[in-house]
């Protein structure tokens, strides 16, 4: 996310940069520093300047350019200066320069992620979270904890993790052994019983954005429309301060064993389980022949394809289903994106051409006090993929029933499962799975006795 450019003078070197201040801001804390983040600062920079910067570039993207004189203690002139400057607008032709909204690289960004990695090390009692890691500059986006406990840990994990599968990795002594052990959770929010701590959503509570943990508490002008919410992160500020006194069986979270860890555990010890059985019933065979030393070798070759063939079969499977959620996220970001978008896009129903099939694939309701309205995202493709052109009809209210009982699914079939709301606080529901929720087309037009036009 950064570029730089040295330059030798008569007076010394010149350092010119230029980068996306947004990508980093969410990877690290400085440039040196490998662990941390600045998510916190890109909600509300404690520096006046580079605040309204940051509120002004949210339809565009931030480019900064940094410049910096190694004078060697000689005295320079302004027009030594400014020549630098133009030097450095110079460098970065208008034509390479193009816009995209902050929103946009932050979704970008979380389409990438599959799960937040918690590390611990229960020999010293310190663990270290990572929100996700840059492969290219090796940065961690997390933080150290130190002096855990279950009770601190569970916290850490309910509260300030993404809405992601958490991939939790041990490490122990034993003597001269090592052992490691992995697990992975997802978090399901619960009936709150005490109401001790009340949550009606899953969130993520900020941290500092150190290398040590540290929440962020009361941060009054906090502009969360920064980052707007998404389906894997909904950033918030707790009021608790010391997150190791809250209990955490107050709070309304719980984690359970991760859907896609279970079906690849499962698959793998079914392979393992019906090789053992096999290789069993090939050792009776060899002793009952008295060839058991000569089986030895072959054994192990055999040992060794069938773990091959186990570890491709998972590497496999992992890859389908990684790439499977990734377009289901993908799909319903593209349909959350073109529903919000303003009435400028929206088209009218009674300038839709005749006889012509339009399949419906996520709806929105944009009804007020005074009328009762939806809005179609619609496409003439019967299948929905990333590239599928999606047209926009406001719809009036003779839709809702039809909307509401799912356009006469039976609640027993399978389709009926998967039309669900897709973004609660932007009231859209619809499919992420290609499939579309059902069909309009427009046969004429008709006329109210009033001659008026319907």
């Amino acid at each position: 996310n950064c570029l730089t450019f040295i330059h030798n003078t008569e007076h010394g070197k010149v350092r010119y940069k230029f980068y996306n201040k947004f990508v980093q801001s969410i990877e690290s804390p400085s440039v040196r520093g490998k662990i941390g983040s600045h998510i916190a600062d890109w909600l509300y920079n404690p520096d006046e300047q580079l605040r309204n910067s940051i509120n002004d570039s949210l339809d565009t993207g931030l480019l900064l350019l940094e410049i910096t004189f190694y004078i060697n203690n000689n005295a320079v002139s302004e027009e030594y200066i400014h020549n630098h400057l133009n030097y450095l607008t110079e460098l970065l032709p208008q034509e390479l320069i193009y816009h995209n909204p902050i929103n946009n690289q932050w979704k970008s960004v979380l389409n990438k992620l599959a799960y937040n990695l918690l590390v611990v090390d229960l020999d010293n009692k310190i663990a270290l979270f990572s929100y996700f890691v840059n492969d290219i500059t090796g940065k961690v986006i997390g933080f150290y904890m130190y002096n855990i406990t279950d009770n601190y840990i569970n916290n850490v994990l309910k509260l300030f993790s993404f809405n992601l599968p958490i991939l939790v990795v041990t490490s122990k002594r034993d003597n001269d052994d090592l052992i490691i052990r992995e697990r992975c959770y997802e978090k399901v929010l619960v009936p709150n019983i005490t109401k001790r701590f009340e949550l009606d959503e899953l969130v993520t509570y900020l941290t500092n954005g150190n290398k040590r943990f540290a929440p962020i508490c009361k941060l009054d002008e906090l502009n969360t429309t920064n980052l707007e919410d998404t389906l894997i992160t909904k950033f918030r500020v707790i009021n608790a301060k010391n997150i190791s006194t809250l209990k955490t069986d107050n709070v309304p979270i719980k984690f359970i064993n991760s859907t896609v860890y279970f079906i690849l555990t499962e698959k793998r010890n079914t392979i393992e389980q019906q090789y053992l059985k096999e290789l069993e019933d090939e050792k009776m065979f060899m002793k009952k022949h008295n060839v058991t030393i000569k089986s030895v070798k072959a054994d192990n070759d055999k040992v060794d394809s069938v773990v091959k063939t186990i570890n491709d079969s998972y590497d496999k499977l992992q890859e389908e289903i990684q790439a499977s959620k990734q377009l289901r996220m993908h799909l319903r970001n593209c349909l959350i994106t073109e529903l919000m978008k303003p009435k400028t896009y929206h088209k009218r129903l009674l300038d839709m051409e005749d006889n012509v099939k339009m399949y419906v694939y996520g709806i929105r309701d944009i009804s007020t006090k005074c009328r009762t309205r939806y809005l179609l995202a619609v496409s003439p493709e019967n299948k929905l993929t990333p590239t599928t052109p999606l047209l926009l009809y406001p719809a009036d209210r003779e839709l809702k029933d039809f909307i509401y009982n799912r356009g006469g699914v039976d609640r027993s079939s399978s389709l009926y499962d998967e039309w669900y709301m897709i973004d609660e606080t932007n009231k859209i529901c619809g499919r992420d799975s290609s499939k579309w929720c059902f069909v309009i087309e427009k046969h004429g037009t008709a006329y109210k006795k009033t001659k008026n036009l319907q």
